[in-house]
């Protein structure tokens, strides 16, 4: 598993391509308001994120919504963790598998979980094991499809791959990741900028 890459492994954040930065902006706004859905947030909260690539998002956390609490990462890339703990100055960045996490059950408040479930072969063992770390709340993302593959080819990417991103394995529809996250989630609010779907679910009783 040290090999795979999933997350927020490319530097899209701090890319200079204004297509890049204005969707980007969206995502970061919708997620934002994601937040601003839960019950009872408290700035001291643990947050732990599951793919966290070079950490940017740990800081944005950190930053944005003025969070005070523990704020844990872990990714399977040993490289962009070790990049990334350099960038951000977060020792919190650890090595791991989503398939076992290396957590006590109901260890945080909230999950945050972007861009991974599209590159598991088993993504459902993957939201079983964030639901079980998780004692209130799972954020999650993923590319929109096939919407993503049809931008993807009117740029010229990924071509002999009818668009593809290299990596992705699951190609959740809107409808389709609503359902795959109820399955272990009560969902409480959807966020849809292009051409991504969040969803922020509450863990079942």
């Amino acid at each position: 598993m040290s090999n795979m890459v999933y997350g927020n492994y490319y530097d899209k954040h701090s890319s200079r391509n204004p297509l890049t930065r204005f969707l980007m902006d969206g995502f970061r706004k919708n997620w934002l308001e994601l937040f601003a859905e839960v019950k009872g947030w408290s700035p001291e909260w643990r947050i732990l994120e599951v793919g966290c690539g070079d950490g940017q998002f740990l800081r944005w956390y950190t930053d944005s919504l003025k969070h005070e609490g523990m704020v844990v990462g872990l990714d399977p890339g040993l490289d962009v963790l070790a990049a990334g703990r350099g960038m951000t100055g977060l020792e919190s960045m650890i090595n791991g598998s989503i398939y076992e996490l290396p957590f006590c059950d109901n260890e945080f408040e909230i999950v945050v979980v972007p861009e991974v479930f599209e590159h598991l072969e088993n993504p459902g063992v993957g939201l079983d094991e964030v639901a079980r770390v998780a004692s209130r709340y799972v954020v999650a993302s993923v590319p929109w499809e096939p919407t993503w593959r049809i931008a993807n080819t009117l740029r010229g990417a990924y071509l002999g791959d009818l668009g593809n991103t290299p990596g992705h394995i699951q190609h959740f529809s809107r409808r389709g990741f609503i359902s795959f996250m109820e399955s272990r989630l009560s969902i409480r609010s959807v966020r849809t900028p292009f051409p991504w779907t969040q969803v922020i679910g509450e863990i079942k009783p």
